[in-house]
């Protein structure tokens, strides 16, 4: 490569990086409160044809966050809440759950505090793959073994909480709803069922 081409090419990648940094492509700290949750398996363990994944979720952070949470009697658990299974060849799949119906009922998770929950999966399950374009009800059932993470969603203020309740009750139009965040566990591995 000659002088001339490589000064060529250089101007063209910095004419590149200062359109990029101008347009706000490029990466911007965020913006709002700092967060850190931290989600943590405790335990997993087997029953008949189930398993049940205990963990806690600590707010680490500054402010208090909200945990849009599912309750019926003798439950309670986070309603964005994915367990995500790892596949080599098919890449994360989610084992739900999948509610429908949505929550106006949130956890407040103040700085420094914990909270516990349990998560009871059925074994087999179906996993929902990306890409896959199969019904649900057409989908076998797979035997729960291997790495999972779970993803738990939340909402960084109250603020945030507050306005989509009331987009969800109909006293705000709906304009955007607040970005639920989402944050996942480290890895843990299920068993295979003896």
């Amino acid at each position: 490569m000659t002088l001339p081409s490589a000064l060529k090419r250089v101007a063209v990648l910095s004419a590149l990086l200062t359109l990029l940094l101008a347009s706000g492509i490029a990466r911007t700290p965020p913006q709002g409160p700092i967060v850190s949750l931290r989600v943590r398996v405790v335990r997993v363990s087997r029953a008949s044809h189930s398993v049940e994944v205990r963990f806690t979720v600590t707010n680490a952070g500054p402010e208090t966050i909200f945990i849009p949470v599912i309750e019926v009697p003798g439950m309670r658990e986070p309603w964005a809440l994915q367990l995500m299974h790892f596949d080599t060849r098919r890449g994360s799949g989610s084992l739900g759950p999948f509610y429908d119906v949505p929550t106006g009922t949130a956890h407040a998770v103040e700085p420094n505090r914990t909270v516990s929950f349990v998560h009871s999966v059925s074994d087999p399950c179906i996993v929902v793959w990306p890409g896959e374009r199969i019904p649900r009800h057409h989908i076998k059932p797979t035997p729960l073994s291997g790495s999972y993470t779970l993803r738990i969603g939340y909402y960084r203020s109250e603020s945030d909480w507050k306005k989509r309740l009331s987009i969800l009750q109909g006293k705000t139009p709906y304009t955007q709803m607040p970005k639920l965040e989402l944050v996942d566990s480290e890895s843990f591995t299920i068993a295979p069922a003896e």
